[in-house]
């Protein structure tokens, strides 16, 4: 019987959580992004017609934060 009574107390905790953060970015709108990621060129220029030459040599590392008002 106890277990049976956990399923609807968590579903109410994350409902509520969610539901109470709604309210608050509508008073505060305030946001920060932050990513990470990789970007790659391989245009025609380079080794083109050697296998796996131009894998991992054309990738870099691309970082980024972007605030919102």
């Amino acid at each position: 019987m106890k277990n049976k009574l956990w399923i609807p107390i968590i579903a109410l905790l994350l409902l509520t959580s969610v539901d109470g953060y709604g309210q608050r970015w509508k008073l505060r709108r305030y946001e920060l992004d932050m990513y990470v990621a990789a970007t790659s060129f391989h245009g025609d220029i380079g080794k083109a017609n050697e296998n796996l030459a131009n894998m991992f040599n054309g990738v870099r590392p691309s970082f980024g934060v972007m605030p919102r008002f």
